[in-house]
């Protein structure tokens, strides 16, 4: 039974910018930066997206770590519905 999701979406990062963020069941766990131009075209389009600091990472991280579900850090493929989204 599949009842893992990984998800994305633009969000803002303090201090960073506009990125990709990754999800797995609603729970962020990795970022991907995206070019200056580009976020600044995504923030343009939608000012008021979810927004996190590095903070929320850490918390959510450290949760999926110690529940043994961090998509990137162990073998949890099986019970991902779309293990194709993990970021490399």
């Amino acid at each position: 039974m599949k009842q893992l999701k990984i998800e994305k979406a633009y969000c803002t990062l303090t201090n960073v910018g506009v990125v990709e963020m990754f999800f797995i069941n609603k729970m962020p766990f990795t970022f991907d930066e995206l070019e200056e131009d580009f976020q600044e075209q995504l923030y343009n389009a939608n000012p008021k997206m979810a927004s996190y600091d590095m903070e929320d990472l850490y918390r959510y991280s450290n949760y999926l770590i110690m529940e043994g579900c961090h998509p990137i850090l162990f073998q949890i493929e099986e019970h991902i519905e779309n293990p194709q989204d993990i970021p490399l």
